[in-house]
């Protein structure tokens, strides 16, 4: 505690409710009864369909419909909290049994109901686990299992990522190892018949470690509701399903909530098509078009629903959505005209860049201009991109190198993709290359070199190779120069024109030898067998970079 001030507890903020229902709102309230075909709401953004969920399920539990029985199937862990505390504020009071979870938790809680327990219950692997399964048996795996024209690729991140991406894909759409192949051959594509047989040996290691990946966690659970036994009793804990966001799904996730429905589920999802933005992840495009002919059953033809309004939202932003969604593909469903009045004024506006790069000097541009010429703080925006750390860490790179200040949330980058991260591995992984090889290439020694240790910037890279280039052709006059590049690397693996005794050595001289030092420091640490820990506290506290950055942290930089 500082000073003798006494801290101020405020209980949190309540969770409302946007307003009153809409007569679309209603409906849907009054559609969502216990009993009746699957349903799927449609809506665009800020229509209420999460706020209609919220009102359905509060509705049914006011009318004797015990807690335990209702599954609410959410995006995220996050989205998923948010939808609890919107659900237990609707209902005025804590509630015990409420199923709220994502599609991949419903299905553990699944694999713990309905498998033999004595098998136990196999472990979840994270992704970072998976991928380095994959690339373990493709190291392992003969490259003759694979046509020749791939054989390039099989030691690469690049490939193991799409061999996990096909597994995946196989997955989603049912296929076994077997459907894989035989796909393969109808499709003359040799390389899936490949990858089926890397599949089923990945299945079999999976089985032998008791572990498994998201998608067969989907498709185990699907295994399960195949058996009458257990489809009977899934009325009983999961009488009615509600699942936001529903055309974010893959169709391995859409499947299994078809298989609840025939087992006597109500099915009653909520979907915007126009904004999924989960297709890079397999979410199926088709979602809503097909909604109807997935989830009909003889006697019960499955129902869509349609949320036209836009309860308190600013109208500017609901015409600049529908005017952006008038021109997207249908995927089979029709929607009203809209018409968007052009408005210069507008608090809303889109626009049109060539890549990654140009998207960030435009997005520079317009907060550079809105702190300067509006007088915003910088606190008082925010840029919201995609989830996904390269996207993020990418993005936000971006803008600091145009001069923006960026503050992203903790849990949003990886530590490895954390700027001052990054930069102390480039530094480990020279000492390990110095460790291992004895030697840069010019590649790697301009790297060094521009890290935070080593401290210059391009243009004190070319007054380093200028100096080093006279000192060089002043001791070997009548020999041929190697390249700038080269002398450098040469000069950062051990002292060959510079010494650091000399006196009056220039800036970028003195940071070379700086740099060789450390280097010099933590390849004796690694010959020495120092654990990663040792390396970089090492690295972090050898030079003085951690006080700048706590000066720049102080200082607001």
């Amino acid at each position: 505690m500082i000073g003798s001030e006494t801290p101020t507890l405020r209980p949190a903020r309540p969770v409302r409710e946007p307003g009153p229902l809409t007569a679309g709102q209603r409906l849907v309230v009054a559609q969502a009864a216990l009993k009746g075909p699957a349903l799927c709401v449609v809506g665009g953004p800020a229509s209420g369909k999460t706020s209609a969920l919220v009102a359905a399920v509060a509705a049914r539990v006011k009318e004797g419909i015990s807690l335990s029985q209702l599954v609410v199937l959410s995006g995220s862990r996050g989205q998923a909290q948010q939808l609890r505390a919107r659900i237990v504020a609707a209902l005025g009071t804590t509630q015990r049994g409420l199923q709220i979870t994502t599609v991949h938790g419903w299905c553990l809680q699944l694999l713990h109901r309905f498998a033999e327990t004595e098998l136990g219950i196999p472990r979840l692997l994270s992704a970072p686990e998976q991928e380095y399964r994959v690339r373990e048996l493709l190291a392992g795996r003969d490259q003759s299992t694979w046509p020749q024209a791939l054989w390039p690729a099989l030691g690469t991140r690049g490939f193991a990522r799409q061999i996990r991406a096909i597994l995946a894909r196989a997955r989603q759409l049912g296929f076994d190892p077997g459907d894989l192949a035989a796909a393969g051959q109808a499709a003359g594509r040799p390389e899936w018949v490949a990858a089926a047989g890397f599949f089923g040996e990945y299945l079999d290691v999976l089985d032998a470690e008791g572990v498994i990946d998201y998608t067969e966690l989907v498709f185990r659970a699907r295994l399960l509701l195949a058996d009458p036994a257990n489809s009977a009793l899934l009325p009983h804990s999961a009488a009615m399903v509600f699942c936001d966001e529903f055309a974010e799904l893959d169709p391995g996730m859409i499947n299994l909530l078809a298989d609840a429905q025939r087992a006597g589920s109500r099915v009653i999802a909520f979907a915007d098509p126009d904004t999924a933005v989960s297709r890079f992840r397999g979410a199926d495009p088709r979602a809503v078009s097909d909604f109807v002919g997935r989830f009909s059953l003889p006697g019960a033809p499955a129902q869509l629903l349609g949320l036209d309004e836009a309860p308190a939202t600013d109208p500017q932003i609901v015409r600049a959505l529908r005017g952006v969604a008038a021109r997207l593909p249908a995927q089979g469903i029709a929607r009203p005209p809209f018409t968007v009045r052009e408005d210069e004024s507008a608090a809303v506006r889109a626009e049109i860049v060539p890549d990654a790069a140009g998207q960030a000097e435009r997005i520079a541009d317009v907060l550079r201009s809105a702190h300067v010429h509006d007088d915003l703080g910088w606190q008082q925006m925010a840029v919201i991109c995609p989830a996904g750390e390269q996207t993020i860490s990418s993005l936000a790179r971006r803008l600091s190198a145009a001069g923006i200040p960026v503050q992203i949330a903790g849990d949003e980058v990886a530590l490895a993709d954390e700027p001052p991260v990054r930069q102390l591995l480039v530094l480990l992984q020279g000492a390990a290359v110095l460790a291992d090889a004895g030697q840069l290439d010019a590649g790697q020694a301009a790297r060094l070199l521009r890290t935070p240790q080593g401290g210059l910037d391009a243009l004190g890279l070319r007054r380093l190779a200028r100096e080093l280039r006279a000192r060089a052709a002043a001791a070997h006059p009548d020999e041929l120069l190697p390249s700038s590049g080269a002398l450098i690397a040469a000069e950062l693996t051990g002292p060959v024109l510079v010494d650091g005794d000399q006196p009056g050595l220039s800036a970028e001289l003195d940071a070379l030898i700086r740099l060789r030092g450390l280097l010099g420091d933590l390849v004796a640490l690694v010959n020495e067998g120092a654990d990663t820990s040792a390396l970089l506290w090492h690295a972090w506290s050898a030079t003085p970079w951690p006080r700048i950055l706590q000066a720049e942290a102080l200082r607001g930089a």
